[in-house]
């Protein structure tokens, strides 16, 4: 649709101001060409697009959806394994010493081999897969590996915690898989953030995703650097610690039941 209505509007625009150029050139009753060039263009000008010279949909929006798989995928992975165990009915024992020193090292030891696996991950799709697509990158490589650390964490503790939520493999297929077009709607990338509701700002601002959309883009496809998005980066890390605090109490309440 939004396809459709670009092309429909350009050519619009484009009739619109080549009727009024020759209005206007009947109107003034010039003598020369030369007049009538200087009534139709009074001032010359060059339209140069800014961060997305091809006009094209790919440039802005396969990076906002690449940081988008990430978050998702996790979603999938975690929740799919949270499912797995309650499905088989694999206990988490409630002897902490079956696990070295109780659920710290339970999560963090989660959160350690899920971090190892997307950090490759998040460097084939951050770096390898615009290649591909010839997207524009012009921000500073160290800016978005640092930017993507604090990202990674709270997307993996974010999917820890909600994986409690979790009953079956088929659920979180439902559910992560419905939620990803509305939050890639609501991160303000492909619709603007004053168009969007209050109410829907406000969800938005649980799931790392919309921070870390808006911060990778920015530093990748318009050369901010890591303080230009420092905003961004602080709540990422809030949102870290914040769910990472909230995976430790899920996973003490599952192994204190045998879930």
């Amino acid at each position: 649709g939004l396809l459709y209505y670009k092309s429909l509007l350009s050519a619009n625009t484009a009739v619109s101001l080549e009727m009024n150029k020759n209005i206007k050139i009947s109107v003034a009753g010039n003598t020369t060409d030369r007049q009538d060039e200087i009534t139709a263009y009074p001032i010359e000008y060059e339209n140069i697009s800014m961060f997305n010279p091809a006009n094209g949909f790919a440039s802005f929006l396969i990076p906002a959806v690449l940081i988008l798989v990430i978050q998702q995928t996790l979603l999938l992975g975690i929740g799919l394994l949270a499912g797995t165990i309650r499905e088989k009915k694999l206990l988490y024992s409630s002897d902490n010493s079956r696990y070295g020193g109780g659920t710290i090292r339970v999560v963090f030891g989660k959160g350690l081999s899920y971090f190892m696996v997307y950090a490759v991950i998040s460097v084939y799709l951050l770096c390898i897969v615009p290649r591909i697509f010839s997207l524009i990158r012009i921000g500073l490589p160290v800016d978005l590996l640092l930017f993507i650390l604090p990202y990674l964490l709270a997307c993996i503790f974010f999917a820890m915690t909600v994986s409690v939520f979790v009953r079956n493999r088929e659920a979180c297929m439902l559910i992560f898989v419905f939620t990803s077009l509305p939050l890639l709607f609501i991160s303000g990338i492909s619709w603007p953030c004053v168009a969007i509701p209050d109410f829907w700002k406000y969800i938005s601002y649980i799931f790392p995703s919309t921070f870390g959309i808006n911060g990778c883009v920015r530093i990748n496809s318009m050369g901010a650097t890591l303080g230009e998005v420092a905003f961004e980066y602080r709540v990422l890390w809030l949102q870290a610690g914040i769910y990472c605090l909230t995976a430790c109490a899920v996973y003490r309440h599952r192994i204190g039941e045998g879930l």
